[in-house]
């Protein structure tokens, strides 16, 4: 049976592994940015779909409004401040904005196709969310399994499952994972875009996002169950995104 310091330790080694992939040690051409955005789009949607998932779990939802617990420990406040920028961000020189459309104006400003993604929102609008929505995507095998494994989590409700895959799987590794990208298309013509966002990234989850998850994640998971659980996901997580980074090193070459 897994204890939580094996866990730990396999989360270090797979934050290892994505730091150091050999998709980023070589600066990348312009095809290649196309190519690796056209399947990092989908992680940046299904991150949005975990953190409104955390945010309906540990917030009030129906009318009339009561308090509740969470509104004077401060999950309610950690919660919503994460989501005010993610959802809403200010970005000087673009406006207001979601991260998710920063992401898909910097794939159009290097014309990466959008097709997919957008049909994806397209047929969830009109039908809700279904299997058959991801399966006939024409995208990475990979990437298809990520989309459903977020989407699993996200309408599972299950908060050690969701800060797990939020804390460990993505905010408590972007800053590093980001800074590793940056270095290899920063000198990409016409990433301008693609570059905002990822300093962007790297500026408030590291100074403020990665802290306010790690305090989610020690004030849900109280129970060592529930932090086992937690680290599960997290772990399951960092694997899906590694095995997409492998396909695209794969398919773009990349020895």
């Amino acid at each position: 049976m897994d204890n939580l310091e094996d866990l730990k330790k396999r989360i270090d080694e797979l934050k290892y592994k994505i730091y150091n992939h050999k998709l980023f040690c070589t600066r990348l051409n312009i095809q290649q940015v196309r190519y690796f955005m056209e399947s990092h789009i989908f992680s940046v949607w299904g991150f949005m779909s975990i953190l409104k998932s955390i945010q309906f779990n540990l917030s009030t939802t129906t009318l009339p409004w009561t308090p509740t617990d969470n509104t004077r420990n401060g999950l309610t406040n950690f919660i919503n401040e994460i989501v005010l920028s993610e959802e809403s961000d200010y970005i000087e020189g673009i406006g207001y904005t979601s991260h998710f459309e920063i992401y898909l104006d910097a794939m159009k400003e290097i014309n990466a196709d959008t097709s997919q993604i957008l049909l994806l929102l397209k047929n969830i609008k009109d039908d809700g969310y279904i299997y058959e929505h991801v399966n006939r995507l024409n995208i990475l095998d990979e990437v298809k399994a990520f989309i459903k494994f977020d989407m699993e989590t996200s309408i599972s409700g299950n908060l050690p499952k969701l800060v797990g895959s939020f804390t460990l799987g993505r905010e408590k590794v972007i800053p590093n994972m980001f800074e590793h990208i940056i270095l290899s298309v920063n000198d990409v013509a016409s990433t301008s875009k693609f570059i905002t966002y990822l300093n962007r990234h790297i500026e408030v989850d590291g100074d403020r996002h990665g802290p306010l998850s790690s305090e989610l994640l020690e004030k849900i998971c109280s129970s060592d169950q529930d932090m086992l659980l937690s680290y599960q996901f997290g772990i399951k997580s960092l694997k899906l995104r590694l095995k997409i980074w492998d396909k695209i090193s794969e398919d773009l070459c990349i020895a």
